[in-house]
């Protein structure tokens, strides 16, 4: 929980919890397993603009540093643009 800044929440019930922080807790229970993919379908979904941008920030700042390949769905183009798209992708840069 402390990866996803929850720690002092970590007691809290879902109803007590805002909807980014119940984001979060998805994403902490994604990686628990410390899998090889993660595959995350409008993750940001329902946020406000800053909500969104956070959550999209830490679920990629945690799934980076651990080489893992990310499949994440938004319509959020803003979001998904800074991504550096991998050697597969049409997108590439």
């Amino acid at each position: 929980m402390e990866s996803v800044a929850l720690g002092s929440r970590a007691d809290h019930l879902p109803k007590e919890l805002s909807g980014g922080e119940m984001k979060r807790v998805a994403v902490a229970r994604a990686l628990i397993t410390n899998p090889q993919v993660v595959i995350a379908d409008e993750p940001t979904g329902n946020l406000d603009k800053k909500t969104g941008e956070y959550g999209f920030e830490l679920l990629y700042n945690l799934v980076k540093p651990k080489g893992l390949t990310a499949g994440i769905t938004t319509h959020n183009i803003g979001l998904a643009w800074p991504i550096k798209a991998t050697a597969s992708s049409p997108w590439r840069t």
